[in-house]
């Protein structure tokens, strides 16, 4: 009796359109889910990027600090004056880059630059300067050793012949 109740009371055609308008008011509330969920996307995307670029400024900033250049945007503190580089005062710097290369590539992990066959260095060709101070360092190990057997006449004599 309720079936036929509820079908007498509501009409087929009422039935079909409040069903269409059920359909209508769901898909307009999927589209501004799926707006949102597009702008939320746009806008992690955005901070992704701005986050990236914090970091960035991060890592230059902290380099400048570390490399004696300052933090940006503060004034240096007071004390010596800085000297500023010229143009012929960067070959120290260039040389002391050069030095830690040789130290990171020949002296340690394995002598990687190092040609074993001719001793030079395989960065810039040119005899491994590492090497040979290593060699003078040996040498005067062993100087130092021979001396520890000499007498003190021999070596006040040995002192007095390099003066001259």
């Amino acid at each position: 009796m309720s079936a036929r109740l509820s079908a007498s009371r509501f009409p087929a055609c009422d039935l079909a359109h409040e069903h269409g308008v059920l359909l209508r008011q769901w898909a307009g509330a999927q589209q501004r889910i799926s707006d949102m969920a597009a702008a939320h996307a746009r806008r992690c995307a955005a901070l992704e990027t701005e986050l990236m670029r914090q970091r960035a400024r991060w890592v230059i900033a902290t380099t400048r600090l570390l490399w004696g250049l300052g933090w940006p945007g503060l004034t240096p503190l007071p004390g010596p004056a800085r000297k500023a580089a010229s143009p012929r005062g960067g070959m120290p710097p260039l040389r002391s880059v050069q030095d830690v290369l040789c130290q990171t590539g020949c002296a340690s992990h394995g002598h990687a630059w190092l040609d074993e066959a001719s001793g030079d260095c395989r960065l810039n060709g040119q005899p491994c300067a590492r090497q040979k101070s290593a060699d003078r360092n040996g040498q005067d190990a062993e100087q130092s050793m021979s001396r520890e057997q000499e007498t003190p006449a021999q070596i006040s004599s040995s002192i007095h012949s390099n003066m001259s």
